[in-house]
């Protein structure tokens, strides 16, 4: 967990395990090409031969909170902007 997904499968493959990749939709770029996710979990014993999961972290700009577009829209046809509630003080002599 942690590692670029080449560099995970290269250390499943060289443990004689083989390696099964599954995408997770993430917000964050770095997070992007990167294993989230393992299972099992490293340290665990495992015949030769079985599998392991990688969840890999693929970069979706619409999860992104800071590519998020926080303009307001225009207003539909039918519909009118709501005036300020703030009142504007009288400056008239």
């Amino acid at each position: 967990v942690g590692r670029r997904v080449n560099a995970a499968v290269a250390a499943i493959t060289d443990a004689d395990l083989v390696p099964d990749q599954v995408s997770e939709p993430t917000g964050d770029p770095a997070a992007d090409g990167v294993v989230l996710e393992q299972s099992p979990p490293a340290g665990r014993k495992a015949k030769r031969g079985s599998a392991v999961t990688l969840t890999i972290g693929e970069y979706d700009p619409a999860l992104d909170p800071d590519q998020q577009d926080t303009t307001t829209p225009p207003p539909e046809e039918d519909e009118t902007p709501v005036p300020p509630t703030e009142t504007i003080p009288d400056t008239t002599p």
